[in-house]
C-alpha cells in the first residue's frame, strides 16, 4: 500500500530540491510520498493529517542485518518543525540505511565487499555515500544502537571499518 503512493525520489521536484539545496544526490532505493491519502497507509499523523501535506514525504527504508528492510525513516523536505521521524508502524529502532549492493549482499548472507564507514544521520549518510564511493556507508541514526539492534549481531561488516560520529553539544 506505502509504494503505490510513492515515487522514486529523485522524480520528486520537493525532494530533488531539499537535496540539492544540501548539495546531496538521492540514493536509489529513497522514495517520495507523492500520491493523495489511501486506507492503510501509514503516513497519518495522531490528528488524522497526511504527512506529505506538512511536508514529511522523503522515504529511507531502514535494514536490519540480513539486508530487508523492515523500517523506516521519513524526512520533511520542505522545512517544517519535525525534520525525521520513524514511519509509523515501521518503526526504525535497532535498524541501519544502507545502499541497495551492500543490502544484496547481506542478504547472499555475504560479508561486505568493501570498507564500510559508519555515519550518524540520513544527511550526512548521503554525503559520504557520495563521498566515498569505494566504501559501504552505513547510515546510524537515533535507536540504531539500542534494544532490538539486529543489523550489529547479523551483519557481516567489512574488516575495515570506521565509525564517524557526530559532535553533539553535551
Amino acid at each position: 500500500a506505502l509504494w503505490s503512493v510513492c515515487v522514486r525520489a529523485w522524480d520528486d521536484p520537493l525532494c530533488v530540491a531539499w537535496a540539492e539545496g544540501r548539495g546531496l544526490r538521492l540514493p536509489e532505493n529513497a522514495w517520495a510520498v507523492v500520491g493523495p491519502p489511501t486506507d492503510g497507509v501509514p503516513l497519518w499523523t495522531s490528528k488524522g493529517g497526511w504527512l506529505p501535506d506538512f511536508g514529511s514525504r522523503l522515504i529511507f527504508p531502514c535494514y536490519d542485518g540480513t539486508g530487508m528492510p523492515t523500517g523506516a525513516r521519513i524526512r520533511n523536505v520542505t522545512g517544517g518543525s519535525i525534520k525525521e521521524q520513524a514511519l509509523a508502524g515501521y518503526s526504525a529502532t535497532g535498524l541501519v540505511m544502507i545502499g541497495a549492493r551492500l543490502a544484496e549482499e547481506w542478504r547472499r548472507d555475504e560479508q561486505a565487499s568493501r570498507p564500510c564507514v559508519l555515519v550518524e544521520g540520513g544527511p550526512d549518510r548521503l554525503a559520504a555515500g557520495f563521498a566515498w564511493p569505494e566504501t559501504h556507508v552505513i547510515g546510524m541514526m537515533n535507536g540504531s544502537w539500542g534494544r532490538g539492534c539486529t543489523w550489529l549481531r547479523q551483519a557481516r561488516l567489512h574488516p575495515s571499518t570506521v565509525f564517524i560520529f557526530q559532535e553533539d553539544p553535551p
